[in-house]
């Protein structure tokens, strides 16, 4: 039933369902698959005058009709009830002004529409960069990374927090993730001990009190130096082209292999 207006005449056989309706419109909760969706969101409070109601409240002795008297009127309670009607006719168009702005017509617009629009904005950006990172900061935030909603939720709570730590930078951020969530470093083993007592066994050695002789303690040695000739290898070989091949030094025919080598090395 819909487009209904202030007064409304239901009418039908028995059994059609009008005193369902009233029911229904007292009170919804028995009637799980159904609903009543008030103007601009905004309940008003129901009287329903049917059997159920005539049950509750009277009783009906034998066949005696019921008779229902009413007092002397108070013009001043009745003028007083009359305001106060007034009073709750404002109050209820100012409540239904308000449900409008909050939600709209169909209870998903308005404010609640607009707040609702900026989650899901929020929501798809920090999705988004989420994503972006996804491969250097793998491991992080786990139970979270799945789903958008808990996504966000977690982001939210992280912002919400009232002493914040300082923001570490992304490199930062990139390091500690591939420390705490990269590959398993392996444990090596420990260096082995060095025992120096062999090492001082040979401060001992015979081998060690004997003079190493090098070419500069050769007889000849003296003689070269006083000549200036201890290049004589190097001068020599000046002399190898215009000899026809043949050593300056020994005066022997050198190999050919020798002959290949660059100029300088016999």
């Amino acid at each position: 039933m819909d487009e209904l207006r202030e007064i409304n005449f239901v009418y039908g056989p028995n059994g059609a369902g009008k005193t369902t309706v009233s029911r229904l419109i007292a009170d919804s909760s028995p009637f799980s698959k159904c609903a009543v969706h008030w103007q601009r969101g905004t309940k008003l409070e129901t009287f329903v005058y049917n059997r159920d109601f005539v049950a509750r409240n009277f009783n009906k002795p034998g066949d005696l009709k019921g008779i229902f008297t009413l007092g002397q009127k108070d013009i001043d309670t009745q003028s007083k009830i009359a305001q106060a009607k007034l009073d709750s006719v404002d109050l209820t168009r100012k409540i239904e002004n308000l449900t409008h702005t909050l939600q709209g017509e169909d209870g998903t617009g308005g404010k609640r529409g607009e707040l609702s629009q900026l989650e899901d904005n929020f929501r798809d950006a920090g999705w988004e960069v989420k994503k972006r990172h996804d491969a250097k900061l793998q491991g992080a935030l786990t139970g979270y990374r799945a789903d958008k909603v808990k996504f966000k939720n977690r982001l939210v709570t992280e912002c919400q927090k009232k002493a914040p730590v300082p923001l570490s930078t992304q490199s930062d951020v990139e390091s500690r993730s591939a420390s705490l969530f990269g590959t398993t470093p392996t444990t090596e083993s420990l260096l082995a001990t060095i025992n120096d007592t062999h090492f001082l066994s040979w401060e001992i050695d015979p081998i060690l009190a004997k003079r190493v002789i090098g070419k500069s303690d050769l007889d000849i040695a003296a003689m070269i130096l006083r000549l200036g000739n201890s290049d004589w290898i190097k001068q020599g070989i000046a002399y190898y082209d215009v000899n026809d091949g043949d050593c300056p030094f020994c005066q022997q025919k050198t190999p050919q292999k020798p002959r290949r080598q660059p100029r300088g090395i016999l």
